[in-house]
């Protein structure tokens, strides 16, 4: 398929719903008009074979178009001429009475019937006798091989109103008293029957179907439940990068919410290790659902169809899942966005980023951080790491970019901290080491001479990070900028008391509540740094700053398990599946549902 907007041409998914077909206007802004023709929502096969509920409103007649406009200079000139002729005669009282007989004239009093149709086969008229309504009807038993059912609303009884509509609409443009002419504006622009009966509710057998009283066409619990769209959710899943803990964690929110799910593995190829079998066994060769939600980086897009085949992403409704770590998206990146028809994004700092630069819709839906603590208490053993130091830790990929990661500040700071306290320790845990040899080589220069450093160069599995993390008493990042910061939010879970750069997306969740926050100060690029390109900007954190809090941390235990507490609380209440989860849903409900 090539590359543009027919990738965006996609099927909505889930059910025909039409709450455009409604109107809300000021008559009553709680409830919803059928103005012209047919309105009609589409409802899933549960509900066939039960009572249906209609609650409505009859507004009283005797409405008045509100003018919008100053009457024109032929009506004004006429009402002169009129008002001059009958004071002439006399007769000013009786052009009152005119006047007041005219802006009501003709009256029509027969309240508008509503209708209602079951796939376009009438189901059952109910025309209102007080102002407050309930209309009720059953619904047939379920057609054999049926889904879904369409139901209709039309207003009879309306032929006067839109007769003087017309009328209305042939004469203004010729001379008349002014009376006449705003009798004729509530004709036209108007059209009361049109207007008068209003909807409230939709149930059937007690369950809310459709809500009018919110200025809106809101499907009910009982809809949202029956008719929430599936997910296929695509990506690196055996992955033990955080690519493919990103799409574990999408997994994880998904069922945390019961959002059924399909997942796919990219055919994409990689260079990380490949051995992760969380989520192996539910693995699918092919998508099932109507959405589909793709972790992958941004400049692997157009590789997905090579790998896949021609048309893979047709006929759904494609949601991109991307992360950046600048407040300046790459231009030559933007065209990717024309394979979605939204992107998905960990933090509001990379939503703000990214959508100044995409048409398509950007959101803000956090990464998932939660996963089950290591259990057990000599993990430093394990690592060869001593028992009587106060480690600082800080994990980060080769491949992830050293120079944006900026492991030097780190060492630096902690230069600083172990001048003048021989107690406290660092440790560094990187991978794909081989691949970024000349960047290794620059860190160990650093490390030369400096005590109680230890570095561990290899890949681990993902529990195995987290026994390291345990086993460490605080968690360092002097990042240059952060797209979330999966290590940084993964620490507090586990109650690290955390030092980070107060800036892009770690920014949102470290607080002086909860950790130390480090000052900055913004830098820009010299020259191009891989895909962050020369002219952008990003923080250079304050590393004299970064070692008075590292410092603190090593002096007061009291300190660290308090924020190590509290941190521990953010995360898990803003970044836990279930939260997650709910954010799905509730998006997903609006693609459904718009």
């Amino acid at each position: 398929m090539s590359e543009g907007s027919s990738q965006r041409n996609a099927a909505r998914p889930g059910l025909g719903w039409s709450p455009r077909n409604f109107r809300f206007d000021e008559l009553d802004r709680d409830t919803a008009c059928v103005p012209y023709g047919e309105a009609d929502v589409e409802l899933p096969a549960k509900f066939w074979g039960k009572t249906l509920r209609v609650e409505g409103r009859l507004i009283a007649p005797d409405l008045h178009h509100r003018p919008r406009w100053q009457p024109p200079a032929r009506v004004l000139a006429l009402e002169k001429r009129w008002q001059k002729l009958f004071d002439a005669a006399g007769l000013a009282r009786w052009k009152e009475r005119l006047d007041k007989w005219l802006a009501v004239w003709p009256r029509i009093t027969t309240p508008p019937t509503l209708e209602v149709s079951l796939d376009g086969a009438p189901l059952f008229c109910h025309t209102p006798a007080q102002n407050n309504f309930v209309a009720e009807g059953t619904l047939p038993p379920r057609p054999d091989g049926r889904e879904t059912f369409r139901l209709g609303f039309r207003l009879r009884n309306v032929q006067p109103a839109g007769f003087l509509s017309g009328v209305a609409t042939y004469f203004m443009s010729a001379p008349m008293p002014l009376a006449l002419w705003r009798r004729m504006c509530d004709w036209r622009f108007r059209n009361l029957q049109h207007r008068r009966l209003r909807l409230a509710t939709l149930s059937v057998d007690g369950e809310l179907v459709v809500d009018f009283r919110g200025h809106a066409a809101l499907p009910g619990p009982a809809v949202r439940k029956e008719v929430r769209p599936g997910l296929n959710i695509v990506g690196h899943f055996l992955s033990e990068h955080s690519m493919g803990d990103a799409a574990r964690g999408s997994v994880r929110a998904a069922d945390a919410a019961g959002v059924p799910t399909c997942l796919v593995r990219l055919r994409l190829p990689l260079t990380s290790r490949q051995s992760d079998e969380t989520v192996r066994a539910r693995l699918s060769e092919t998508m099932k659902l109507p959405v589909s939600l793709y972790h992958i980086n941004v400049r692997e897009t157009d590789e997905i169809e090579k790998h896949h085949g021609e048309g893979w992403m047709s006929g759904r409704y494609n949601i991109a899942y991307w992360l950046w770590e600048t407040d300046e998206f790459p231009e030559d990146w933007v065209r990717y966005a024309r394979w979605f028809d939204e992107i998905w994004t960990s933090s509001r700092f990379c939503a703000e980023a990214i959508q100044m630069s995409v048409p398509v819709p950007v959101v803000n839906m956090p990464l998932v951080v939660e996963f089950a603590p290591p259990a057990g208490t000599n993990f430093r053993a394990k690592f060869g790491l001593p028992e009587d130091l106060f480690l600082f830790l800080f994990v980060f990929d080769m491949n992830s970019l050293a120079a944006r990661k900026n492991p030097e500040a780190v060492v630096e700071a902690f230069r600083r901290v172990a001048a003048k306290n021989p107690k406290a320790g660092l440790v560094l845990k990187t991978h794909n080491v081989a691949r970024n040899a000349a960047d290794m080589e620059r860190l160990r220069a650093r490390l030369a001479g400096l005590p109680n450093v230890f570095v561990i160069d290899r890949t681990l599995a993902r529990q195995e990070v987290y026994e390291l993390m345990a086993c460490c008493d605080a968690f360092v990042s002097l990042h240059h900028a952060e797209g979330f910061g999966y290590c940084v939010a993964e620490a507090m879970f586990l109650g690290k008391p955390v030092v980070s750069t107060d800036w892009s997306a770690t920014a949102e969740y470290v607080t002086p509540q909860n950790g130390f926050p480090v000052r900055y100060r913004m830098v820009r690029l010299e020259h191009h740094v891989d895909e962050y390109v020369r002219g952008s900007e990003w923080a250079e954190p304050d590393v004299e700053h970064a070692a008075e809090c590292m410092a603190k941390l090593a002096a007061d235990p009291q300190l660290c398990a308090k924020l190590g507490a509290q941190g521990a609380r953010d995360i898990r209440e803003r970044f836990s599946a279930a939260a997650v989860g709910r954010r799905y849903a509730r998006r997903l409900e609006s693609i459904l549902f718009w």
